[in-house]
Order: structure tokens, then sequence, then C-alpha cells
């Protein structure tokens, strides 16, 4: 007689990978990750996922102090990097990234960076080249925000709530062709409370400086 109340592993009939990553790429991200526990079989089949959403509160709560913060943070990023790194898909169907600091150090064939985010923090733009096409920031809760690199264009959104502002144009000479972007660029971050530029931007600055603004000034760029 056959035994009715005996448990199928349907998992174990699931033997295409292509039909599981299909299957996976449904899941909200977390789940997909946690099916590399089903079997060994399933360790590594989530890095197909068509969906992937790195969301820094996953990793770091906001209750613990700023020690183990600062660890789960770094699982978090070593966790990002590894997910790259393994990547095995040629195209995702949705990628979803948030966190609270953001630095892109000399990036290279960049025509442009939009950044819009709710959760960013902190933000370093740092001898990135080219970005010819300029910089979008729409990030409301932003407090730190520090540049180096030559001017462009910068379009700022709700910086309200910026407490440092860190803005180095040293590697340029000419200023006459500039001014009205930088002139822009110090409206956009009206209310910084410390503003720190190299001595290019001085000619700016004099014009239009906010009462109550910490002027600091990286005068060994230009002698």
């Amino acid at each position: 007689m056959p035994h009715h109340n005996k448990k199928i592993d349907m998992f174990s009939q699931l033997t295409n990978p292509i039909i599981i990553i299909i299957i996976i790429s449904f899941l909200p991200f977390k789940d997909a990750v946690k099916t590399s526990v089903l079997s060994k079989r399933w360790r590594h089949l989530w890095y197909g996922t068509t969906t992937i959403d790195l969301d820094q509160a996953f990793f770091v709560d906001p209750n613990e102090d700023s020690s183990i913060r600062s660890v789960q943070r770094n699982s978090f990023i070593e966790f990002s990097k590894r997910l790259i790194q393994y990547y095995s898909r040629p195209t995702i169907a949705k990628f979803h990234l948030a966190f609270s600091l953001l630095s892109l150090k000399k990036c290279w064939d960049l025509e442009s960076v939009e950044i819009r985010s709710q959760r960013l923090m902190t933000l370093v733009i740092d001898k990135c080249s080219s970005l010819e096409n300029g910089v979008v920031i729409d990030v409301p809760n932003l407090r730190v925000f520090k540049y180096c690199g030559p001017v462009v264009y910068f379009v700022t959104e709700y910086l309200n709530g910026i407490v440092e502002a860190d803005l180095d144009f040293g590697i340029e000479v000419e200023f006459n062709e500039h001014g009205d972007v930088l002139h822009q660029l110090l409206v956009g971050v009206w209310c910084v409370r410390i503003l720190s530029v190299c001595s290019y931007m001085l000619q700016a600055l004099f014009d239009n400086l906010v009462g109550g603004l910490g002027l600091v000034v990286h005068d060994a760029l230009h002698p």
C-alpha cells in the first residue's frame, strides 16, 4: 500500500539550476540569500538572482553602540563586495543600494554621477576623472560632503541638513570660466556650518559667505 503520509522533499525535485534561479529572483533579496542554507546544491545559486537589494539596515542595528555598528557596517561592505565579485548574471532586473556612507575614489570614465538617497549621510567624491555631465545630489539627510577634483556642474537638491562640506578644486588654475559654477555650488550648500576650501575657491567665497559660516582654507594648494 502506498504511504500517503510520506513527506516529499520538493526541493530535491528541482534539478534545473536555471529554473531555481528564476524562482529565487521572485523572492525578496533577504529570502533569496537564505536559500543558501537549504542544501549544498543551493549554496551559491542565489548569486544568480536578478533582484539585488543591498541595504545597510539589514546589517547595522541602530541601537548598538558605535564600535559594534562599525563592525556591522564593515560586514555589510564585505558582503556587498563579495556579491559583486561572484555575481554571475549578465543583466540585473532590479538593483537597490542603501547605506549611510558612499565614497567614490579615482573612478575613471564616469560621465556623470547622480545620487538620490533618503539614508545617505556622508558622500565623498575623490579624484574621479571626467564627470563632464556633472554631479546631481538629491540627499535630504546628507551631513558631510567632500569633493576633490576638477570643477564640474553640480545640481544640489534639499541639502538643508548639511553640516560639513570640503571642496577642493586644487588642480584648477583658471577661475574666470568657473565662477558661475562655483557660485551655484555655494548656493546649494548655503546652510553648511563648516566649509573647508582650497584657495582656488576664495575668489568665489568672498562675495558669497553666509553669516556665521566657519571657514577653513587649505592655502597650501596654491602658493
